[in-house]
């Protein structure tokens, strides 16, 4: 699992970090640990040292609390061993255009009026960041040459980034924006994961969780 940080955690330090990441996580797959023993594989070192303390502050006091009900080991590992992990709080990998997508795209914008109505205007002042190569229309954007993509497959795109992991819509965003240039793009995202079956399911699946998690009278 991975989660981003909120306005008020961005703030925390880097082991406060990797402490919440862990609570995080206890939280959410709490159901299927309580009970059970399990292992807590990190590349802080001091985290151990930290948890064996008495003098916490309130923040780390409040998670080690937490921590107490569990049956639970920590096992360091360094970090050279846990990039695989890493690469989860990193940027998402691009789509990567194949040849039959490329291809498909080509074609579609070829019969696409929206697409041809900015092909018409290249070379005009307002419209200098648009070019054609290869006979596929592209936009300059940032330093990268991005595709655009005509309407008929906005949605599929969509669908090829967020579906690499099934990504926050900021996440998604950043994937398509690697390679492809699709308007309101921030609106289709949403459009496209209140829609994802998987994600819907994910979401209830923890709500159901948590209540089961809470007290009840």
């Amino acid at each position: 699992m991975s989660k981003k940080t909120t306005p008020a955690e961005e703030k925390y330090s880097s082991y406060e970090l990797e402490v919440l990441a862990v609570v995080n996580a206890l939280r959410k797959f709490r159901t299927y640990l309580m009970g059970n023993h399990f292992k807590i594989i990190t590349d802080c070192s001091a985290f151990q040292m930290t948890m064996d303390k008495k003098d916490l502050v309130t923040r780390i006091a409040r998670w080690a609390l937490l921590l107490e009900e569990f049956d639970y080991e920590i096992v360091h590992r360094s970090g050279q061993r846990m990039q695989h992990v890493d690469a989860l709080s990193r940027y998402p990998v691009a789509i990567i255009t194949s040849d039959t997508l490329t291809a498909r795209l080509k074609r579609a914008q070829q019969e696409d009026e929206y697409t041809q109505s900015l092909r018409s205007m290249i070379g005009s002042n307002n419209d200098s960041d648009f070019f054609d190569k290869n006979e596929i229309l592209y936009k300059y954007v940032d330093g990268r040459e991005l595709i655009v993509v005509p309407r008929d497959m906005q949605t599929e795109i969509i669908k090829l980034a967020h579906e690499k992991g099934h990504f926050s819509a900021a996440k998604t965003e950043g994937v398509v924006k690697q390679e492809f240039f699709i308007p309101n793009l921030s609106k289709q995202v949403q459009n496209v994961i209140v829609n994802c079956v998987p994600c819907n399911f994910d979401q209830q699946k923890e709500r159901k969780e948590r209540w089961i998690s809470q007290p009840h009278s």
